[in-house]
């Protein structure tokens, strides 16, 4: 399928996206939602070809623009959404025979209700030796803060360390890891 470089282009991939599976309806719709504020408000010439926007300015011109009427956290929100569509929609451009979207995770399937499921999943056998894992390297970072996560009610873990300008791929490395914890002493 071809898609042309323009909103009406890269709004109409993003639906084909969500046709796929290759994202949830609501991610899909995040993502059009940010791109079409965004884009639309650059001027025509500049929207003519969307793979050629710089999500940076454009999204700290959006933010002259509009920036009263969002807070910090949703235009860096937006601009995750249409970094990541731009991305996405680059990526099925070069390679649609390939294309695999950015940050895809799996997705579990959610049990019936009425139905008992059971996934059968192949763990190595326990090491006795040492149940905690070995300590982190020492970090090469200077900087960084402490994000407080409540996992229980009488829980809360504080993920330290992070650096301000974290990425969304070093995000997906560190959230990996947190999810290789899960179910890892059971």
């Amino acid at each position: 399928m071809s898609f042309e470089t323009t909103i009406a282009g890269l709004l109409e991939f993003l639906d084909w996206m969500a046709d796929k599976g290759y994202a949830p309806g609501n991610t899909i719709s995040s993502r059009k939602a940010a791109a079409n504020k965004v884009i639309s408000s650059l001027g025509e010439d500049e929207a003519a070809d969307v793979l050629a926007i710089e999500v940076e300015d454009a999204i700290e011109r959006f933010a002259t623009k509009h920036g009263q009427q969002y807070s910090s956290e949703s235009l860096q929100s937006y601009k995750s959404r249409v970094k990541t569509a731009l991305e996405d929609f680059a990526a099925y451009r070069a390679d649609p025979v390939g294309f695999r979207p950015a940050g895809r995770s799996s997705v579990k399937p959610k049990p019936d209700k009425g139905k008992q499921t059971s996934l059968k999943v192949k763990r190595p056998p326990h090491k006795t030796a040492s149940l905690s894992p070995p300590p982190p390297p020492p970090s090469t970072s200077v900087g960084g803060n402490v994000v407080p996560v409540p996992i229980r009610e009488d829980v809360i873990v504080k993920i330290g360390n992070l650096p301000f300008d974290l990425s969304q791929d070093e995000a997906r490395k560190i959230a990996n890891v947190i999810l290789a914890y899960g179910g890892a002493f059971d």
